[in-house]
C-alpha cells in the first residue's frame, strides 16, 4: 500500500500535534502490525461503552430481584433507542476528522468537530424538553408490567439529563479517533467507565439506592467523560477555543451534507432498534423473568458487537485518510485488512461464547 502521508504531504500545520501513531502513516504499506497498533486501543476503548449497561445490569442482578433487572433493561432499551438513532455522530465524525487530517487543513479539522458537536447538543436538549412524551411513547411500545415500569421510569427520568453529554461524547470520541489519538480515546472512555463501575458499587451496594443508584452513577460518569474528552481535544490538537467557536457555524448546504452522508447509517440503526424494541416488548409480555433473562443475553450481545466497532473505527481512520489523500490503492488495502480482521474476530468470539455460555451468564446474576 502507498503511504498514508508521503514525503511531499507529511508537513502538517505546526499547531497540529502528532502522536506516535502518526508514524504509522509514513510507512510504504499498512501491515497487520500497523493495523493492530491502532485497532487494539480502539477495540479496548469502544468495548467499554456497553460495559456501562452491563455493569448496571450486573450490579442490580446481584440483588437477585428480577423486577429490578427488568426495570434497568427497559430503561436501557429506551435510552439506547434515543442514542443509537444518532450514533452516526460518532461514526461520521471519525471519518470526517480522518479526512481533515489527511488534507492537513486546520479549518477543516475544527469544523469536522464543531458542526456535529452543535447538532449533538441540540438533539440532547430536545430529548430533555420532550422527556414526558418520550416516556409515554416508550411505555406504549414496550408495555411492561406495572412494577417493572415503575423501576424503568426511575432509571429513565434520571438518565435523560445525560442525553446532551452522551451525544457530545459521541462527537468528541469520534473526532479523537479520526485523529488517531488512540491513547486519549482509551483514557477518556476507560476512566469514565471505571468511575461508573465504582459509583455503581457505592450507590447500590453501600447506599442501597437500587435502580436510582445505577442511573446516578451512569449520569455522573457521562458528564465526567465529556469534560475529560473535551479537555484532551483542546490540549492535544492545538486548535484554539475561538477557532472551534468560529467553525461551529453551518450553512444550509453544510447541514444538508451531514444529513445526506448519514442517511444509510440512520436507516441501518432504525432496523436494529426496531428489532431490539420488538424483543423487549415480546419479553415483557412473556413475564418479568423472561424480560430479565433477555436483558442479560442482550448485554453479552452488545459487548460482542462493540468489539467489532473497534475494528470499524480503526478502519475509519485509515479509510478517511485514504479518501483525504485521494489514494484508491490505500483504500483497497484498508478494505482487505478490515475483512480479514472481522473474519478472525468472528471465529474467536464464536468459540468463546460457545465454550463459556454459563460462565458468561453467571457474571451478571446467580
Amino acid at each position: 500500500m502507498t503511504p498514508f502521508i508521503e514525503t511531499t504531504t507529511i508537513h502538517y500545520r505546526k499547531s497540529i500535534s502528532l502522536s506516535p501513531l502518526h508514524a504509522l502513516f509514513s510507512t510504504m504499506t499498512i501491515s497487520h502490525k500497523d493495523y493492530y497498533k491502532i485497532a487494539l486501543p480502539f477495540i479496548i476503548s469502544t468495548v467499554t461503552q456497553p460495559l456501562l449497561g452491563a455493569v448496571d445490569t450486573a450490579v442490580i442482578g446481584k440483588l437477585g430481584v428480577a423486577e429490578l433487572i427488568a426495570g434497568v433493561a427497559v430503561g436501557t432499551v429506551i435510552m439506547n433507542t434515543l442514542y443509537w438513532l444518532f450514533g452516526f455522530f460518532r461514526v461520521s465524525t471519525t471519518g470526517q476528522s480522518a479526512m481533515a487530517l489527511g488534507k492537513g487543513d486546520q479549518n477543516l479539522l475544527a469544523s469536522s468537530l464543531m458542526r456535529p458537536f452543535v447538532l449533538a447538543a441540540s438533539v440532547g436538549l430536545i430529548f430533555i424538553l420532550l422527556q414526558s412524551l418520550l416516556w409515554q411513547g416508550a411505555l406504549w411500545i414496550i408495555d411492561p408490567e406495572a412494577g417493572v415500569a415503575q423501576q424503568a421510569e426511575v432509571y429513565f427520568s434520571i438518565l435523560i439529563f445525560g442525553a446532551p453529554f452522551v451525544l457530545l461524547n459521541y462527537t468528541v470520541i469520534g473526532w479523537l479517533m479520526g485523529q488517531a489519538k488512540a491513547k486519549e480515546t482509551l483514557y477518556t472512555q476507560v476512566f469514565g467507565n471505571v468511575l461508573n463501575i465504582v459509583l455503581d458499587a457505592v450507590f447500590v451496594l453501600y447506599f442501597d439506592l437500587g435502580v436510582a443508584g445505577v442511573a446516578y452513577a451512569s449520569l455522573i460518569s457521562q458528564v465526567v467523560m465529556f469534560a475529560i474528552g473535551m479537555s484532551l481535544v483542546l490540549r492535544t490538537t492545538g486548535i484554539s477555543l475561538s477557532s472551534l467557536m468560529t467553525a461551529s457555524k453551518m450553512s444550509k448546504s453544510d447541514l444538508s451534507t451531514i444529513i445526506s452522508s448519514n442517511t444509510d447509517l440512520l436507516l441501518r440503526t432504525v432496523c436494529l432498534l426496531t428489532f431490539f424494541n420488538m424483543m423487549a416488548r415480546t419479553g415483557a409480555q412473556l413475564g418479568t423473568d423472561t424480560l430479565a433473562t433477555n436483558a442479560i443475553l442482550m448485554q453479552i450481545t452488545f459487548i460482542v458487537s462493540y468489539l467489532f466497532d473497534g475494528v470499524a473505527n480503526a478502519s475509519s481512520v485509515f479509510a478517511g485518510k485514504a479518501v483525504g489523500e485521494k489514494n484508491p490503492s490505500m483504500l483497497e488495502r484498508v478494505l482487505t485488512l478490515n475483512f480479514q480482521w472481522t473474519a478472525g474476530l468472528i471465529v474467536l468470539l464464536t468459540l468463546i461464547v460457545a465454550l463459556f455460555q454459563a460462565q458468561l451468564v453467571y457474571l451478571f446474576t446467580s
